[in-house]
């Protein structure tokens, strides 16, 4: 069971579908604020009180809990378990006990082994703009967990994460696939294209056994009571698209939320901006709010992000948003130059940063990293 805690210092029935190849880049969704306020309307306006609860309390709106900083947590005995291409063939791992750390083989190796390195400190949240998704993520799975628990009997993957893939695929919506967010009833366009189902959780299971999925969950090792964190990690990058890994950076479909990502995406299939910020949750933070991963995750605090920036290892540019945002806008505050202090930085902050960068003889590039925070202080 994971610990949360504070630092104190520095993302009718089915017709046979007509698979085509597996997705390697991501879904383009629309607006999550949108979709929030669908779900809003769903669960019938009311919000959980998760994140405030979670940071030091015992959270009342999951079945899982975390643990309060120093709780003594039992670690489970670490069995290394060989996956062959045989065994996979054969299901070996359908049964296997979730205490076991698998060697993932090929091509998911690589993905593994970074997601183990990665991994190693913990996971430190940076929600940002991010946090009142994070809290509707955790009130919609509460209110439809038989669904997710249905294609997780089925599939034998994690309810958790399932639940996490659909809200990265379509912000939860029961009327889009699991595959790609493309409407349910209706040929799919995007990959895989031509895919047609009439329900949910058929659909669902598809998504989560064809298209080489069922085998990539094999050769990691991924069963229904899975929390390993880099397994979990390993599976949905998989499923999103290997693409990220090949570039050496960390994918936003599995990080973004935590301080791991900072900024590149697949804007569309093949198409990358090494700028672009993904605004959406990523897996790990959504499976781990939930209690499923066996990380520790930690909040960030404005000192540790904007630390980060102080040492070059984070840049905080338009499309940027979090605590490292909110610690910039109130330095620019204090040295005279007025912009909101809502960690967001919109067209607003980066028009004062120039401005800023100006009073101070800098290029005015709207970007912030160490020498601009430095003068800052």
């Amino acid at each position: 069971m994971p610990a949360l805690s504070r630092r104190s210092a520095n993302d009718a029935g089915p017709t046979a579908p007509a698979s085509t190849g597996t997705s390697t880049g991501p879904a383009e969704l629309g607006s999550n604020a949108e979709r929030a306020g669908e779900l809003a309307s769903e669960e019938g306006g009311v919000q959980p009180t998760w994140f405030d609860e979670v940071m030091g309390l015992v959270s009342s709106t999951t079945d899982n809990v975390f643990a309060e900083e120093g709780a003594e947590q039992e670690a489970p005995k670490a069995v290394v378990v060989e996956a062959t291409e045989e065994e996979s063939s054969k299901g070996a791992y359908d049964t296997v006990a979730d205490t076991a750390t698998y060697a993932p083989k090929g091509k998911l190796k690589k993905s593994h082994d970074a997601h183990t390195k990665r991994l190693a400190d913990g996971i430190e949240l940076s929600l940002g703009m991010r946090e009142q998704d994070l809290e509707t993520f955790v009130t919609h799975y509460n209110k439809h967990k038989a669904r997710y628990d249905s294609v997780s009997a089925q599939t034998n993957v994690p309810s958790k994460l399932i639940a996490a893939l659909h809200w990265r695929e379509s912000t939860g919506s029961f009327k889009k696939y699991l595959h790609q967010g493309d409407p349910i009833g209706k040929k799919s366009k995007n990959v895989p294209k031509g895919i047609l189902f009439y329900d949910w959780e058929t659909a669902a299971v598809d998504a989560l056994t064809n298209q080489g999925k069922k085998g990539n969950q094999k050769n990691i090792g991924l069963t229904a009571e899975t929390t390993d964190t880099a397994a979990i990690a390993t599976y949905a990058e998989a499923y999103n698209g290997l693409g990220y890994m090949n570039k050496g950076r960390p994918s936003p479909y599995v990080y973004a939320g935590t301080g791991e990502y900072e900024s590149g995406k697949y804007v569309r299939d093949g198409k990358f901006d090494k700028n672009h910020v993904d605004q959406q949750l990523g897996v790990l933070p959504m499976v781990g709010a939930l209690g499923g991963l066996d990380t520790p995750m930690t909040a960030a605090t404005a000192e540790s992000e904007w630390a980060k920036v102080l040492s070059g290892t984070k840049l905080l540019r338009k499309g940027s948003s979090g605590l490292a945002v909110e610690a910039l806008q109130e330095k620019l505050v204090a040295a005279g130059f007025e912009t909101g202090v809502d960690g967001d930085f919109g067209s607003g902050t980066a028009k004062t940063v120039k401005e800023w960068q100006v009073s101070q003889n800098l290029t005015p590039d709207g970007v912030i990293g160490k020498n601009s925070a430095a003068k800052l202080g």
